[in-house]
C-alpha cells in the first residue's frame, strides 16, 4: 500500500528540508490526498459516495486496465514563464488527465523568496515527489502532465531519466513564444497575479532567457513544438 510505504519516506525528507510545521503537514496531508486517490483509481468502485470528479472523470477516460496502460502519455512542459504552459496543463485536467506544477509546491511549502541553493534543493525535493507519483499515476493508465519548465538540457535529460523507462509515451512539449510577447503576457499576469505563481519581472525574464537552453530532437526525447507570433 502507498500509505503504508511511501508515506514515512517523504515525510522524513520534508522534515529536513520544510522548518514550518504548518506548511509540512500540508505537504504530508497533500501526500496522503494523492495517496487516496490513487488508491480510489486502483479499486474503481470500492465507494459509491465522495470520489473527487478528478478521479471520476479519469475512471470514464482510462476505462479498462488493458486499455489504459496502451494510452498513458506523460506530457513535460517545457518554456519560459507566460509562455501557456499552464493554460495548456489545464485544459488537459477537463480531460481527465492529471497535473503537476512544481512552483505551487514550492510556494505552498516555502514562500516566494530564498537564497538560489536553498530553492534549488527544495525544487529538486519537490520533483523527486512528482516523479514517483507520475509513474505509479501512469502505470494505471492515466496521463499526468509535468509543468516544470524543463529550461536546461540537464533538467530534461533527468526528467527522461527518471521516466523514460515506466512504459508511458513520454513527450516533451515546447511552448516556443517571442520574448516581447513572453512580456506583455507577464505584465498583465502579474497586474492580477493568481494564487501560486511567482511574479516574473522584467529583469527576472531577461535572466531566465538567458538561462534557456531551447530543445532539440537530439535530445531523445518525442519533441512538440507549440509557436505563437
Amino acid at each position: 500500500m502507498c500509505l503504508a510505504v511511501g508515506v514515512p519516506a517523504w515525510s522524513l525528507s520534508f522534515k529536513l528540508l520544510v522548518n514550518n510545521d504548518k506548511k509540512r503537514d500540508w505537504m504530508e496531508g497533500a501526500v496522503l490526498e494523492l495517496c487516496h486517490l490513487l488508491d480510489e483509481v486502483c479499486h474503481n468502485g470500492r465507494r459509491a459516495h465522495g470520489v473527487p470528479p478528478r478521479v471520476a472523470q479519469a475512471r470514464q477516460a482510462h476505462r479498462g486496465a488493458a486499455c489504459c496502460r496502451a494510452m498513458a502519455e506523460i506530457h513535460l512542459l517545457c518554456g519560459l514563464p507566460g509562455s501557456g504552459k499552464s493554460t495548456w496543463a489545464a485544459a488537459r485536467v477537463r480531460e481527465g488527465a492529471v497535473v503537476f506544477n512544481p512552483d505551487e509546491w514550492m510556494l505552498r511549502l516555502f514562500g516566494p523568496h530564498m537564497p538560489r541553493e536553498v530553492f534549488d534543493a527544495r525544487l529538486a525535493a519537490c520533483l523527486e515527489l512528482i516523479y514517483e507519483q507520475t509513474v505509479r499515476l501512469s502505470s494505471l493508465g492515466l496521463e499526468v502532465v509535468v509543468d516544470a519548465g524543463y529550461w536546461t538540457c540537464a533538467q530534461r535529460r533527468g526528467a527522461a531519466a527518471r521516466l523514460g523507462s515506466c512504459g508511458a509515451t513520454l513527450t516533451l512539449r515546447w511552448f516556443d513564444v517571442p520574448i516581447g510577447e513572453l512580456r506583455r503576457r507577464l505584465a498583465l499576469r502579474n497586474a492580477a497575479r493568481p494564487p501560486n505563481t511567482f511574479e516574473i519581472t522584467d529583469e527576472m525574464l531577461a535572466l531566465f532567457a538567458g538561462w534557456f537552453q531551447p530543445p532539440t530532437p537530439a535530445e531523445g526525447l518525442r519533441l512538440v513544438v507549440e509557436r505563437v507570433g
